[in-house]
């Protein structure tokens, strides 16, 4: 089964690993039938990077019109992403229902879903220790890091207890946390 992966420089700009992976994966199934082809440009003609036998097809950050995928008699899979996030592509959609091909539609939900949830526990974390306030005063002066009682004492900020006890402190265990704004 013959495949074939284009990806324009300007898709990579946004999603850096995705061609890489994808032709990585592919490799494993297609081995000598995957065609990998990376451009700067729109060709003049698309179909010069595609052979003319491709049963899957993934274009990303580039453009293929109708006509073009009809002179693709093989075609059972496409993948088009014009644009980082996808848009436009209802008219290859409707075409690609037409002709019996199935038209992956790559989402741009959920891609980055691990990445937002770690930064928002890390901001959430900065927040719970006052990382940001507190890094702010150490740039001019060490003394913030001077908080150590004389004199043992219950519930002081203390040499083990960095937190502020009059601050949101402690554990995020059984705490709920709400993240707005975070991609």
């Amino acid at each position: 089964m013959s495949a074939a992966i284009i990806v324009h420089e300007r898709f990579e700009r946004t999603w850096s690993f995705v061609a890489d992976y994808w032709h990585d994966q592919w490799k494993l199934v297609h081995g000598d039938q995957l065609t990998f082809s990376r451009i700067d440009e729109q060709p003049e003609n698309i179909l010069d990077l595609i052979p003319p036998d491709v049963e899957q097809l993934v274009i990303l950050g580039s453009e293929i019109s109708n006509e073009e995928l009809g002179s693709l008699a093989k075609l059972k899979q496409l993948v088009v992403m014009p644009k980082p996030y996808r848009s436009g592509g209802e008219a290859i959609d409707a075409y690609c229902e037409q002709r019996g091909i199935q038209s992956i539609v790559h989402r741009s939900e959920g891609f980055w879903g691990q990445s937002v949830a770690e930064f928002g526990l890390a901001l959430t974390l900065c927040g719970l220790r006052r990382i940001p306030q507190t890094h702010a005063r150490i740039v001019d002066s060490h003394e913030d890091w001077k908080y150590g009682p004389e004199k043992g004492a219950p519930n002081v900020r203390c040499g083990q207890f960095g937190d502020d006890p009059n601050f949101t402190n402690g554990t995020l265990c059984g705490k709920r946390v709400r993240i707005v704004g975070a991609g």
